[in-house]
């Protein structure tokens, strides 16, 4: 099987690592600022619940950096977008979508908008939807004082729960599950990886903006005032996720009440195996924009279903004053 991962970060390293595994012909596709450190390879470091972490190496097969270098790759078989949902567009869909005509499109980026976006420029049965199944971010950790974190070789650090894949083709979803199960990683092919991703984005982006809303501290968050912000926001965020989806979240009752934010977020810390305060600091950092937009989404989405969203626009608020501040 020969595979082009699209977006070598944090989550594509990973993915890309785990298909090599299994036997595949990886290559990758990178900024030109990022060429050298793709051909030289890439350092991972696998986190465990129990005992130390385990180091890998992941050297792509080929490296790309510009568009008119994809015909050099030959043939591909699957073709993995590991992008931030701010970085999709139908432009960059079509030019891989055109390069590899007879390519599954595996597309492993959040937000309800993506399905339509990515059937239309690609076509449904191309196209494998997917839930990310991993917590990775670059080490050692930016600002961690967590020995485990020091400890770290500098590149990825990841930890694998089970990535969902779903398509209109069963035998598309199937081959990409069973290439990551094949090299390591926990896979399975579900009914609608879209749904689930709206779902759990329900939960996760109000959780992230008001964490961020509380300066990253988890005994901050949970304080009354951040959890209660928080609850409220994720039930109408999880309102609009059902009318959308058609399903719910069984969890709905516990996640949009405070006390388990409470609970959990005085547990967390104590529990996991890396440094979870530092880990969600620095990489919802960096992808704050997708969180805002995805807030802005459910907003949009609240409105013209007519659904409640004053919690929503309150966090939106709360969220845009924090920036500002930050920026002074």
């Amino acid at each position: 099987m020969r595979a082009l991962v699209v977006g070598a970060g944090a989550v594509g390293r990973v993915y890309g690592h785990h298909l090599a595994r299994a036997g595949a012909d990886v290559a990758v596709y990178v900024r030109p600022a990022h060429r050298k450190q793709a051909e030289d390879g890439y350092v991972l470091s696998e986190i465990r619940l129990l005992g130390a972490r385990r180091t890998h190496t992941f050297r792509p097969s080929r490296v790309v950096s510009e568009p008119s270098d994809l015909a050099s790759l030959g043939p591909i078989d699957q073709v993995w977008l590991c992008l931030p949902t701010t970085a999709l567009d139908e432009e960059l869909l079509e030019r891989f979508g055109d390069a590899f005509p007879r390519a599954s499109i595996v597309v492993m980026t959040p937000g309800h908008f993506v399905k339509e976006l990515v059937c239309r420029a690609v076509g449904a049965r191309r196209a494998v939807f997917g839930v990310i199944g991993m917590l990775s971010y670059l080490s050692p950790l930016e600002g961690s004082d967590d020995p485990r974190e020091q400890a770290t070789p500098s590149g990825i650090a990841y930890f694998l729960a089970r990535t969902k894949l779903s398509s209109a083709s069963e035998r598309r979803a199937l081959d990409a599950a069973k290439a990551l199960e094949h090299g390591g990683c926990p896979a399975e092919v579900v009914a609608d990886a879209t749904a689930e991703v709206t779902l759990s984005s329900a939960v996760l982006m109000p959780v992230m903006a008001t964490l961020e809303v509380a300066e990253w501290s988890l005994s901050k968050f949970a304080e009354e005032q951040f959890a209660s912000l928080a609850s409220a926001a994720i039930a109408e965020a999880l309102a609009v996720a059902t009318a959308l989806t058609g399903r719910s979240d069984p969890f709905a009752p516990i996640v949009s009440n405070a006390l388990p934010l409470r609970l959990g977020a005085r547990i967390a810390p104590r529990f996991a195996p890396f440094d979870v305060e530092g880990f969600l600091r620095v990489h919802f950092t960096k992808v704050d924009e997708q969180t805002r937009l995805l807030l802005e989404e459910n907003v949009t989405h609240a409105k013209r279903l007519g659904l409640p969203h004053a919690a929503l626009d309150d966090l939106l608020s709360e969220l845009t004053q924090r920036r500002s501040r930050s920026k002074a």
